[in-house]
């Protein structure tokens, strides 16, 4: 596999910390807190990305997330926490995830987001950077906001 797939292919498998999660006050918080909230979210996925932090990517997930890749795999949420934390011996890294221009629209209990990112991964010796685009589906549950798809 060549370092471009390679950056392509953890791109699709991570999808995007040292800081707390932002959780919302009650059932029914405004709809300009929720979409403070959701933009939080989307720095802590790459945070947790960068850090290799399951506990956080376990709270933004929801149990049942999927993501469906370019290639049209479907991507668990137990694989995709799996796909972040390997390899550990450092070869790969995924060393830094710039998230940038997030758009929210909530609608209700659901929220759709969309961002730019720039993912910067470590490979053989170097350093590729690789601008993309994505969007999210993320759900309330109870009094926070977990990642459908």
């Amino acid at each position: 596999m060549n370092l471009a797939s390679l950056v392509v292919a953890l791109f699709v498998s991570t999808l995007l910390p040292t800081s707390p999660l932002p959780q919302t006050q009650t059932g029914d918080d405004s709809r300009g807190d929720a979409q403070r909230n959701l933009i939080q979210l989307e720095h802590a996925w790459g945070d947790a990305i960068v850090h290799r932090d399951s506990a956080t990517l376990e709270e933004i997930l929801a149990d049942d997330y999927t993501l469906t890749t370019p290639d049209g795999q479907v991507v668990s949420r137990s694989q995709e926490i799996e796909n972040v934390l390997a390899p550990a011996d450092g070869s790969v890294a995924i060393t830094d995830v710039d998230v940038e221009d997030v758009g929210v629209r909530v609608f209700g209990e659901t929220a759709v987001v969309s961002s730019k990112f720039t993912l910067t991964v470590s490979a053989e010796g170097h350093q590729v950077e690789t601008p993309l685009r994505h969007t999210d589906v993320f759900v309330r549950d109870h009094d926070h906001w977990r990642c459908a798809a």
